[in-house]
């Protein structure tokens, strides 16, 4: 395992290298993506029962604020993670029409007409 000098804090983005069988602590990190770019590596999040295996070439988003370990597999000699902050996607054309063209309102509902709509 590898020393405390290894925990990662900074939301900055960067490439992680981790030998085999190594370990990064990455604190809040929230939001951001891991993407596995040579190797394979284990990922378990606190607050979250389920891990994540990933290979070369897939990616994921870490849910959960606090810490996050990732770890290289055996298989090979390092494992290559690149760490990159969530990418903002504008919304297309149409989904800006539909949202000034059809807006969301939202207003009380009286039960009792519910009920009646509902039939009963």
């Amino acid at each position: 395992m590898l020393p405390d000098r290894n925990s990662i804090g900074s939301t900055e983005p960067r490439n992680i290298v981790i030998p085999c069988r190594g370990t990064v602590r990455l604190d809040n990190v929230s939001g951001m993506t891991l993407h596995v770019m040579q190797g394979s590596a284990w990922i378990t999040q606190s607050d979250s029962c389920a891990d994540v295996s990933l290979d070369a070439g897939e990616s994921f988003c870490v849910a959960h604020s606090g810490r996050t370990l990732v770890a290289a597999c055996h298989d090979a000699p390092f494992t290559v993670v690149k760490l990159e902050r969530p990418h903002t996607v504008a919304p297309t054309l149409g989904e800006r029409l539909r949202r000034i063209l059809f807006p969301v309102k939202a207003r009380p509902v009286d039960p009792a007409a519910a009920s009646q709509q509902l039939g009963g």
